[in-house]
């Protein structure tokens, strides 16, 4: 025995070759005095002995046990320990799972270097818990952002968004459940809206979910079945009492004549054919040269007021006038009036809010003039860089892991805006056919 625990130390080191001897002598202490018991109290010795397997087979398959456990009792188990005592436990794991996910630094060189991983301090908040420590020399709030999934899994939560509370700094918010999980009904339309902080659903914090449509454009993109109109009507209900007093008019571009067909009443221009569409782009070019004219040298900013009205022109399938038109001088003259509108519009009172499948260059030339862009699920990670920037899936962003069931991922999407650069994971408000119809009966000039 002891031959064996010089050769342990030797290749393995003190604590194996510790723990080696003390197992050894706890066997044999533990045989003598079953051997003992055995010939004295035979009938107390063989219970011991079913006793002693019984607990070894217990021990090998704790695992096992404890997960049919949980998944029997699993939600009074979890009601009964407080969230800290859950808290402490990852917490406790957390050297290990940080050297698993290669978020560790060694702090020497040489045989006895350690590993550095990230403090911090450790609270529980209501659905989850917060991590919040400075970061390691080298490190970057993207390299915890790349292992949120895993992360997630080991820790057993629906989700761990990484953000920066401020330089050298990074915080990981761990939620228990998803809030954003079930769908969300739209919210009523505001008595006074503010164009600075249109409702329009709900963040992923529990907060509301509001964006500003003054002195912005916002490009909206998905797959099918991800929720562009469920977001599209959003900002149109939203928008309905100030239609209703005519300080706002929505001008939209309808190519499939279904999506915005049934709130026609609603809007002040409506186009569904190629040429019109063509031409109502045109017009919103025309409206904000005119307003440049007329505001230079007196005005900054366009303040939206009746008889002047903020135009927000809503293009759905922005692809289909910039790549898929066959006419190719209307597809020019589109490319040429959308420029118009992008660049000079913000100021001048015009807006545009558009729509679309397919990200790509060709389909999306002019993406950096949106200064709001709004990822529903896509297909693909590259997907979710070309609408929201290089890097975006790197640091959060994970539109394309939005599960595909409308039921549970319609609307929900990631937001980036100018000027910053963390997305925002929120869930915008779900329009029936009745709500629609409502609105439009209510609102309707």
């Amino acid at each position: 025995m002891f031959l064996l625990a010089l050769v342990i130390l030797l290749r393995r080191g003190p604590w194996p070759a510790v723990r080696f001897l003390v197992k050894a002598w706890l066997w044999i202490v533990g045989s003598i005095v079953w051997l003992v018991l055995f010939f004295r109290r035979p009938t107390a010795a063989l219970l011991l002995l079913v006793a002693l397997l019984v607990a070894l087979v217990l021990w090998r398959l704790r695992g096992w046990l404890w997960g049919q456990l949980w998944r029997w009792k699993g939600d009074r188990i979890a009601a009964v320990i407080p969230d800290r005592a859950w808290v402490w436990v990852r917490r406790f794991q957390w050297p290990q799972l940080a050297w698993r996910t290669g978020l560790t630094r060694p702090q020497a060189v040489g045989a006895g270097a350690s590993m550095e991983y990230l403090g911090g301090r450790w609270r529980p908040i209501p659905n989850g818990f917060v991590v919040v420590g400075r970061l390691l020399d080298g490190q970057t709030p993207v390299d915890y952002a790349k292992v949120s999934e895993p992360l997630a899994e080991s820790w057993q939560v629906a989700r761990v968004a990484v953000d920066s509370p401020a330089r050298g700094w990074v915080r990981l918010k761990a939620l228990w459940s998803d809030p954003l999980a079930t769908p969300l009904r739209a919210p009523l339309p505001n008595p006074r809206p503010d164009l600075r902080a249109l409702l329009l659903g709900q963040r992923e914090d529990g907060l509301a979910w509001t964006e500003r449509l003054i002195g912005r454009h916002l490009l909206v993109a998905g797959a099918t079945g991800a929720g562009k109109g469920s977001v599209q009507w959003s900002v149109i209900r939203a928008l309905a009492p100030l239609i209703r007093w005519r300080v706002v008019e929505v001008w939209t571009l309808d190519p499939k004549r279904i999506e915005f067909a049934s709130g026609g009443r609603l809007f002040a221009r409506y186009a569904a054919e190629p040429v019109d569409m063509v031409e109502l782009v045109e017009a919103a070019a025309q409206l904000v040269a005119d307003r440049a004219r007329r505001m230079a040298g007196h005005a900054r900013t366009h303040v939206a007021r009746r008889g002047d009205p903020f135009v927000l022109l809503n293009i759905d399938e922005l692809a289909f006038l910039t790549a898929y038109l066959t006419d190719r001088k209307l597809k020019d003259r589109f490319a040429g009036a959308l420029a118009t509108v992008l660049t000079q519009g913000r100021a001048l009172g015009v807006a545009v809010l558009a729509a679309v499948q397919d990200p790509r260059k060709e389909t999306v030339p002019l993406r950096q003039l949106f200064t709001t862009r709004i990822a529903l699920r896509l297909d693909e990670p590259s997907q979710v860089d070309l609408v929201l920037g290089d890097g975006a899936a790197d640091r959060g962003a994970a539109a394309h892991l939005i599960p595909r069931d409308e039921a549970t991922g319609a609307g929900i999407a990631y937001v980036i805006t100018d000027g910053d650069a963390t997305p925002r994971r929120v869930r915008a408000g779900y329009l029936s056919d009745r709500d629609i119809a409502w609105t439009v009966a209510t609102f309707a000039r």
